[in-house]
């Protein structure tokens, strides 16, 4: 299978990020889902990063994504 790129710097900078945010996502993943709890420390982790403003302008504090393109790539 191919593996689809960002075609913009905005979405390579965020793929990047969200490449480091895997890993600790993953760690508290399974407990969440067994005892249904929200997982606020993730959500957290995520706005930190970033990727919560992602589509959100640059001028206007968010990442600066345009493209439908670079969103999938980093949801993928």
């Amino acid at each position: 299978m191919r593996r689809i790129e960002p075609t913009s710097a905005p979405g390579r900078r965020m793929l990047q990020s969200v490449a480091t945010l895997a890993p600790v996502l993953r760690l508290g993943a399974a407990e969440h889902d067994r005892s249904g709890s929200f997982a606020a420390s993730s959500v957290r982790a995520m706005e930190q990063k970033g990727v919560l403003a992602a589509c959100i302008p640059s001028e206007l504090g968010g990442s600066g994504i345009e493209s439908l393109h670079d969103l999938a790539c980093i949801t993928a």
